[in-house]
């Protein structure tokens, strides 16, 4: 008998979570996106309302009424029967959890095993959990990357297990051959004297790419000789035209945009340092994907990474700090430069640390130990007796909640989960009135690490 597992996921999550067969052959992954029409879940996907999270009073918006919505999805997901092999929903995504709730209350009770990839910040992140929490199962996992992580969660009255989100493949992510750097380097145009340096990820305003712009700038008064390499798998495009006339006052930037695998592998071997000034990500994969390449990263000292790399032995932490203007903790500057100078001029070191670095994520994030664990305890707890006392049509508490949540999301309590997204989630509905991101900010990250 198969495992049938309902991805609401971005396409990486389905591909991640599919190597798993390779050891688990019982495992059989449904893709939500191919219960509708062709095309039809991209028409009527939520969508985050307004330009950026850092503006106050977003939602999110639909195409359809949440009453029509559910008529749609009843009739393609669950009046087919499409639902009745299901035994767990996995969803990566704030849209995802959205998409769970709305199965919920169509009374679809399956189990769901959440992954976020980044933390339920800002503030119109955290509605999508809350309203979740309110139609929990006992059989319900959400799975976070770090400690930090695992606090934030639990002031949302979420109880998460802590385990590296989907680890690394390291038969596709490992070392190759010496010549790949200079065939890189002739296909992107780069100088064989030049020391590359790499960025990948997404390119939002939580990335701090800017600040890395700044910092490669710092880098190259002293060195002209390097390179930076920026692939993108997602941007914001108002962030991405900001950065690219950044950059034209900055030589020897590139920016490429969601190369296949196989070819950031190629990336990972070329570059001489992996550098990131993100401080947002649970976990944060490029890192780790990084280090089983062999290639040392200098990253900050927050969220996955503070974890995931071991100062001087794998890479370097960069400490944070507050930046008042930007309402966000960021790298310190100085330092960074500082270690990304110290490794690009001891060849030997950065070496070291590469060899450390993959040893690390041999042992540690090697994706079958990491997804092995994952699946073996979903499969022991569908043996549970399935507990699902929730009514999608009772008001909404927050009794498990940190004070600052309850008192600064108390508008909700006035809504059930089904009143909530029919009043919020529909083209013509107002923004909703969260609280303030800045205090929000504080109560999530303020001082964890100090």
């Amino acid at each position: 008998m198969t495992f049938d597992i309902l991805c609401i996921a971005q396409p990486e999550g389905k591909t991640e979570f599919e190597y798993q067969t390779k050891i688990d052959g019982d495992i059989n992954f449904v893709r939500f996106s191919s219960l509708f029409p062709k095309n039809q879940l991209d028409e009527i996907n939520f969508r985050p309302r307004g330009v950026s999270g850092h503006y106050e009073g977003y939602g999110y918006y639909n195409k359809y009424p949440i009453p029509e919505l559910l008529k749609i999805v009843k009739e393609n997901v669950v009046e087919p029967g499409n639902m009745d092999s299901i035994r767990y929903i996995l969803g990566n995504t704030d849209i995802a959890v959205l998409w769970i709730t709305l199965l919920r209350i169509l009374d679809v009770r399956i189990p769901a095993v959440i992954i976020p990839t980044f933390n339920p910040f800002p503030a119109n992140f955290v509605i999508p959990h809350l309203m979740l929490s309110e139609l929990r199962t006992n059989q319900d996992i959400r799975v976070v990357g770090c400690d930090l992580s695992k606090r934030i969660f639990k002031l949302l009255g979420c109880d998460t297990i802590k385990l590296p989100t989907w680890g690394v493949d390291t038969s596709r992510f490992k070392p190759l051959n010496q010549n790949v750097k200079n065939e890189i380097g002739s296909d992107l145009g780069i100088p064989l004297n030049h020391k590359i340096l790499l960025y990948t990820g997404r390119l939002v305003e939580e990335k701090n790419v800017d600040m890395l712009l700044e910092i490669f700038q710092d880098l190259k008064s002293k060195n002209p000789e390097m390179s930076l390499v920026i692939c993108a798998n997602f941007w914001s495009d108002k962030y991405y035209q900001l950065l690219k006339e950044q950059a034209e006052s900055i030589s020897d930037v590139l920016f490429l945009e969601k190369l296949r695998q196989d070819k950031t592998v190629r990336y990972y071997n070329a570059c001489d340092l992996f550098v990131s000034a993100a401080t947002w990500d649970t976990w944060g994969r490029s890192p780790v994907e990084a280090m089983a390449c062999e290639t040392p990263v200098v990253v900050p000292r927050w969220n996955g990474p503070a974890e995931t790399v071991l100062h001087k032995k794998t890479g370097y932490l960069v400490d944070v700090k507050f930046d008042a203007d930007l309402g966000r903790y960021v790298p310190d500057k100085e330092q960074f430069v500082r270690y990304c100078n110290h490794l690009l001029q001891n060849g030997g070191k950065a070496q070291i640390m590469g060899v450390e670095g993959r040893q690390r994520v041999l042992t540690t994030y090697e994706q079958t130990k990491v997804m092995g664990k994952l699946i073996a305890m979903m499969k022991q707890n569908v043996k549970k007796p399935l507990d699902t006392h929730f009514n999608p049509y009772d008001k909404i508490k927050l009794g498990g909640c940190h004070p600052f949540i309850r008192d600064n999301f108390a508008f909700l309590e006035n809504y059930s989960v089904f009143e909530f997204l029919n009043a919020y989630s529909h083209p013509h509905s107002a923004p909703f009135p969260i609280a303030r991101n800045d205090e929000l900010y504080r109560v999530f990250f303020w001082d964890f690490y100090d």
